[in-house]
């Protein structure tokens, strides 16, 4: 009985609300792959790392879009109504230099951003905590790339950077794992099964 309940309230209280950065790796190029955990209060978009690391991080999850989202991938367009989760990849090196590298996610890539003007437009899915400075070379130009997996669960680089670098947003569905925030109905349940629990507790010392 204990064991029920606590495990009853465990599910409920396990769910996750993100998509994630979940591996990466640099195959051409001296630098590694860094996934920034947390980004709260960095600066990204012109020259603020100076690495030849690739560098990614999660933004805004689980986002209903309200109005169509142009992407530089696919159809063009991600419908609004549509769930997504954004996030940011970069190589910012201090002199020009070249990489080829790959990220995973933990769910399908809708589509990716790369044109400086749709990353100015898609602010809004960015982190909140981080500034971004803007400019109409974050881009990637001509000669770079950025490839979907055909699973579509990773994404290819092959970009030259120097100033300010290069910057792509990339949207995904949420997590497969991924519900919707626990509601306070749940959280009531789950707190009243702690309480049948701690009762069950006591009156086994009892007897």
């Amino acid at each position: 009985m204990k064991k029920t309940l606590l495990t009853t309230f465990l599910l409920l209280t396990s769910f996750s609300a993100s998509a994630t950065l979940i591996s990466g790796s640099v195959t051409t190029g001296t630098g590694n792959y860094i996934k920034i955990i947390d980004p709260t209060g960095i600066t990204v978009g012109n020259n603020n790392y100076d690495t030849l690391n690739l560098y990614g991080f999660d933004e805004d999850q689980n986002f209903t879009l309200t109005e169509d989202l142009d992407i530089n991938t696919g159809t063009g367009v991600i419908s609004a109504g549509t769930i997504v989760a954004s996030h940011y990849i970069f190589f910012d090196p201090k002199n020009s230099a070249s990489q080829i590298g790959t990220v995973s996610f933990d769910s399908e890539i809708l589509g990716i951003i790369t044109n400086s003007t749709k990353l100015e437009a898609s602010a809004y899915l960015g982190h909140s905590d981080v500034t971004y400075l803007g400019g109409n070379l974050l881009g990637l130009e001509s000669n770079d790339s950025a490839a979907i997996s055909l699973d579509l669960y990773s994404l290819t680089v092959n970009w030259t950077a120097s100033t300010p670098g290069d910057y792509l947003r990339v949207i995904t569905a949420h997590s497969p794992l991924a519900a919707v925030p626990v509601p306070a109905a749940a959280w009531l349940f789950g707190t009243g099964l702690l309480g049948l629990f701690s009762v069950s507790r006591a009156r086994s010392k009892a007897s």
